[in-house]
Formats: C-alpha cells, sequence, structure tokens
C-alpha cells in the first residue's frame, strides 16, 4: 500500500476547533488515480493537503509504504518529499515568460542535467498536446489550457507521485488533462487529485473518495 489513512480527523487549530475531516479511512495504491471529489466546501483541499503531509492531522494514522509518517525521522520525511510535487489550486508560474522557460526553470531548479532538459520538455509538450504553444506565456491560455500546462510542468519533474488541487470539473475541453492523467499512471506514476461531483476518469486503477462535509459518503 502507498499510502493509508485510518480514523483520521482534523481541526483547526483556532479556539473554536472546527472540525473539517470526520473518521476518514481510505487507501491509495500504487498507479492509482484516486480522485477526491465533492461540492465546494466538502474539504477536499485540507484532505489533499494531509495526503501529501502538508498539514499534521489532528488525530488518526496516516502511513506512506507502510510506515507511520508521525513516526518517520526529518530524513525519512524529506525523502518522501522528494517523490512527490503538489499542484496547488492556483499554482505560481513566470507568468510573463513562455511555456517552455517555464519548465526550463523548474527543471533547472531541480538539478536535471542541461543535456536532458530540451528532449525531456519537447517530449512532455508533445504529449500533453502544447507543442504548437511553447513559445506562449501562460497568461496567454485558456483556463484549460493553464491545467494541462500545469500537469506538464509536473510531469516533466519524474515524481512518482503527483497531488493535484485543480479541481477538474469533467468538460468536454479537459479531454487532453483527462489524457495526461492517464499517460502518467500508466507510465507508473500514481496521482491524487480534486474533483467536482460525479467527475470520471475511467481506467482500472481509478478509485473515488465522495466527500461531503468533511466525511466520505
Amino acid at each position: 500500500m502507498l499510502i493509508s489513512a485510518v480514523d483520521l480527523y482534523y481541526r483547526t487549530s483556532s479556539d473554536s476547533q472546527k472540525e473539517l475531516l470526520t473518521n476518514i479511512n481510505l487507501n491509495i495504491k500504487e498507479n492509482d488515480i484516486c480522485i477526491l471529489r465533492g461540492p465546494s466546501g466538502s474539504s477536499k483541499t485540507v484532505l489533499l493537503d494531509l495526503l501529501a503531509n502538508l498539514k499534521e492531522p489532528s488525530s488518526g494514522i496516516l502511513a506512506y509504504k507502510k510506515q507511520n509518517i508521525e513516526k518517520l525521522s526529518a530524513k525519512e520525511i524529506k525523502e518522501c518529499l522528494n517523490e512527490i510535487v503538489y499542484i496547488p489550486h492556483d499554482p505560481p508560474c513566470l507568468w510573463e515568460k513562455s511555456l517552455y522557460s517555464n519548465m526550463e526553470y523548474i527543471l533547472k531548479y531541480q538539478n536535471i542535467p542541461a543535456d536532458v532538459i530540451f528532449d525531456r520538455i519537447i517530449h512532455i509538450l508533445k504529449l500533453t498536446g502544447l507543442i504548437g504553444k511553447r513559445d506562449l506565456k501562460p497568461i496567454q491560455l485558456s483556463s484549460v489550457e493553464k491545467k494541462v500546462f500545469f500537469m506538464a510542468a509536473a510531469l516533466a519533474t519524474e515524481k512518482n507521485m503527483i497531488f493535484c488541487d485543480l479541481n477538474i470539473a469533467g468538460l468536454p475541453d479537459e479531454k487532453d488533462i483527462i489524457r495526461t492523467i492517464k499517460n502518467y499512471v500508466f507510465r507508473g506514476g500514481t496521482i491524487v487529485l480534486t474533483a467536482k461531483e460525479k467527475v470520471k476518469i475511467k481506467t482500472t486503477h481509478t478509485k473515488y473518495i465522495d466527500l461531503i462535509n468533511g466525511k466520505i459518503k
């Protein structure tokens, strides 16, 4: 099992101690597409942050590769985080630079060898259908194309897991995003993403987690 949660709760740190997640139990295997579905306010992002180890649960057990995260050393947690990439709801980027330059910046920051960067970026842009827009700036893309671009940038890092808070809506023009997600999993990756209610990605590896008011239905 890659990630498992047992009796997970999350409460705000304020005096009111509002409970945002209640009794969460789930398992995520390698190569899963785990879709956290639900309406606005259902705490999808909170759960995504917990699974990505960006927040600590108030109680319960969160395990990564069968190891309780709470008992891992700082070095072991860093190693876990090095295997993932997180795409927030409103990702930062170099808005006045080209798509290619943005991806080049990310890969240089991760110390990817210069002789690898060009071929990798071109491959990912072809894979995601953005190759014809490589010289455009992110600000020139449609809202759906921006989502595809942020997924492309994440894929280029070649991390084992992607946590994605782009809240996929299941619209017809999101087909490039869906194809990109399927291809990533086919290549051996695991992805956890937020989505609107009833969104479906049809594969044998898809797992749906439906949330209502912080509880799994």
